[in-house]
């Protein structure tokens, strides 16, 4: 709310990367060992698993706080690897260079280097992060409950998202003017009026 006051009611499009709840905890978990924070502990893990609100209500949210304001919805799972069809959807600019700046920024750890950051801190636990490749915290049930979420969200998002938001799916290229001016484009439900929802 405080950007759109800042740039006068200017912006007409938010984009929203979103990513399954399972590997976006794990990630952000992983990061946040790297930098000083615990290994989680299992109710913590339980809770994330168990949390209400999802995607769906950080897009309400938006909605809420960006009144009038195009919020397209573009998923990790789709994007995480293509930076340049990411750039094109989110400017409808045209193509992107495809082989540049390749890096990849702000990796998670994997296991071998969280085993390393946890034995360097004396961590006794540093045996519950055995094996090799990603990290993945939650158990069986757990990943379960955060998939249904996730799958719930785009459910909710491919059936329209009750005209408060678009899902972008395709990674074809992208042509400038695909995207509606901000006067066109539709919100709420087909009579007119538009629902909004307390932050």
């Amino acid at each position: 709310t405080r950007l759109h006051m800042a740039f006068d009611g200017r912006i007409d499009r938010v984009v929203l990367c979103i990513r399954c709840q399972e590997g976006l905890w794990a990630s952000a978990l992983a990061s946040s060992m790297a930098h000083g924070h615990e290994l989680p502990d299992p109710d913590v893990l339980e809770r994330l698993s168990r949390a209400p609100r999802s995607w769906r209500d950080v897009i309400l949210d938006l909605a809420c706080a960006l009144p009038g304001v195009e919020i397209q919805v573009m998923p990790y799972e789709i994007f995480g690897g293509l930076p340049e069809r990411l750039l094109e959807h989110m400017t409808g600019l045209g193509e992107m260079p495809r082989f540049h700046a390749r890096a990849w920024l702000s990796k998670s750890p994997n296991r071998e280097r969280l085993r390393q950051i946890l034995a360097c801190r004396g961590d006794e636990r540093v045996k519950t992060l055995a094996g090799a490749g990603r990290w993945q915290p939650f158990g069986s049930d757990q990943i379960a409950a955060l998939r249904e979420a996730y799958a719930d969200d785009l459910f909710w998002l491919r059936a329209g998202a009750e005209g408060l938001a678009r899902i972008v799916e395709e990674t074809g290229p992208v042509r400038t003017g695909d995207h509606p001016a901000p006067d066109l484009t539709t919100r709420g439900r087909s009579d007119g009026t538009e629902e909004r929802h307390l932050a």
